[in-house]
């Protein structure tokens, strides 16, 4: 869950996001919030329906692994910087973005037989949908 604003003259956009996740493969079960904000900036084209910019988010991230009866939980910190094309209509608002996402401290999930691994850079992808108010 993302929200937002447009500033400055559509130039700025602050952003807070919200997100969930998990995987389940095996005997072995990986959760995680991630909870955080950052800025995008960039212009408005095509008569203010279309936005094309870059942006930094920071997270915080808990992560949580249980194996049978161990479970392992940390804090960890991730950013994410890329690039985010938008579309405005009246009331739709459609838009992705791609980059980087870094993750500190990365490390494995251990498991029996089970093999989750995240590295500290990670490719990612966003597809937002969305109303637009006001």
């Amino acid at each position: 869950m993302m929200g937002g604003a447009w500033l400055l003259r559509e130039h700025l956009q602050p952003i807070a996001s919200l997100g969930l996740g998990g995987a389940a493969p095996e005997d072995v079960s990986l959760f995680h919030l991630r909870f955080g904000g950052g800025l995008a900036a960039g212009a408005s084209l095509l008569d203010r329906r279309i936005w094309l910019g870059g942006h930094v988010l920071a997270h915080a991230l808990r992560s949580r692994a249980r194996e049978r009866e161990r479970i392992d939980a940390h804090w960890m910190s991730a950013t994410e910087i890329g690039v985010t094309v938008q579309y405005r209509g009246r009331r739709l608002f459609l838009g992705a973005r791609t980059g980087v996402d870094l993750v500190l401290p990365s490390r494995p999930v251990p498991g029996h037989g089970a093999r989750i691994r995240r590295g500290p850079a990670q490719w990612m992808l966003g597809l937002v949908i969305g109303v637009v108010f006001g």
